[in-house]
C-alpha cells in the first residue's frame, strides 16, 4: 500500500527488500538495547543451557534411536507373538469366457502340531536368526472335510472346464491366527502359491470316471510353495527361505448302482 501511493524510483520488489532490511535493523536495535541490561561477559544461566541445549540433544537422540530400540528384539517389553491356530486351504478356480469364475474348495485342514523354534532350530532350518518368534506348523496329509459339491456346481464346473478357452488354477492359501502376549488376537492370511495354467490336468480330474474301486487322480504343478513365511507388523505375509513343490490327490469311491462317478 505504501509503495502504491509513494513517489519512488524503487520497483515493488526492491521496495519490499528495503522494508525487510528496515524491520531487521529495527529488531536488531531492540535486541541490543536489551543486551545492554546484561553485565559484560556474564555467562548464560544453567537452566537455559539445560532446556535449550540438553533437552534438544536428548530429543534428537530419542527421535533417532527410539524407533530402532522399540522394534529391536533386545526390547524387554516385547511380547511373544504366539501362533494359536493355522489353516491351510487349496481352492479350485475355473474361469471361462461368458461364464465368469466358479470356485470350489478342494482341501482345508487345521494344524496338527504347533511348536515354537529355538534359536538353534531356526538356524538349522536356514531361517533368519533375527526372527524373534519362529513357529513350526504341520498340517495333515488328508483334508479335514470332504470335497462335497452339489450336482449343479459339478455340472457347471465340468461344462466350464471342458471349453477350450477355459482356465483352471488351484490357489493355496494360509491363514494364521496370532495371540500377542496371550491377549488380543489378530489374523494374517496370504496366498502361498497359484498353479500355472493346469487346465488339462484338472479337466482330466473332473471328467475322469471309473467302474469299480476308487478313482485316484494326482494334480501336480502347484509351483514353488514357500517352506517359511514372514508375518510383519502390518500382518502382511511374505515369503521367507527356500521353496518346495506339492501335489494334491483326489480320491472318490464309485457308486454301487452301476453308475460311474464324475469328480
Amino acid at each position: 500500500a505504501d509503495w502504491t501511493v509513494t513517489k519512488t524510483s524503487l520497483d515493488f520488489f526492491m521496495w519490499m527488500k528495503l522494508e525487510d532490511a528496515h524491520q531487521s535493523l529495527y529488531r536488531t536495535t531492540r535486541d541490543m538495547l536489551v543486551r545492554r541490561t546484561i553485565p559484560r561477559a556474564d555467562p548464560r544461566p544453567t537452566y537455559e543451557k539445560f532446556f535449550q541445549g540438553g533437552c534438544l540433544l536428548v530429543g534428537l537422540l530419542v527421535l533417532i534411536v527410539g524407533p530402532i530400540g522399540f522394534f529391536s528384539t533386545l526390547n524387554p517389553t516385547l511380547r511373544t507373538n504366539e501362533v494359536v491356530q493355522a489353516t491351510l486351504t487349496a481352492q479350485l478356480n475355473v474361469n471361462s469366457p461368458g461364464r465368469g469364475e466358479k470356485t470350489s474348495e478342494l482341501y482345508k485342514a487345521g494344524q496338527i502340531r504347533l511348536a515354537k523354534l529355538s534359536t538353534d532350530e531356526v538356524i538349522s532350518r536356514d531361517l533368519d536368526p533375527a526372527e524373534r518368534d519362529a513357529w513350526e506348523v504341520d498340517f495333515p496329509d488328508q483334508s479335514d472335510i470332504f470335497w462335497l459339491i452339489s450336482s449343479s456346481l459339478e455340472d457347471q464346473l465340468g461344462d466350464m472346464i471342458s471349453q477350450p478357452s477355459s482356465i483352471a488354477t488351484i490357489d493355496v492359501k494360509l491363514i494364521v491366527e496370532l495371540s500377542v502376549g496371550g491377549g488380543t488376537s489378530s489374523t494374517a492370511s496370504g496366498k502361498l502359491s497359484i498353479t500355472p495354467d493346469s487346465t488339462d490336468d484338472l479337466r482330466e480330474v473332473l471328467n475322469s470316471t471309473s467302474s469299480f474301486g476308487w478313482s485316484n487322480v494326482t494334480i501336480g504343478g502347484f509351483g514353488e510353495i514357500p517352506k517359511a513365511v514372514h508375518i510383519d507388523s502390518r500382518l502382511q505375509m511374505l515369503q521367507s527361505g527356500s521353496t518346495g513343490d506339492a501335489s494334491l490327490t483326489l480320491q472318490a469311491p464309485v457308486e454301487t448302482d452301476g453308475k460311474t462317478l464324475r469328480l
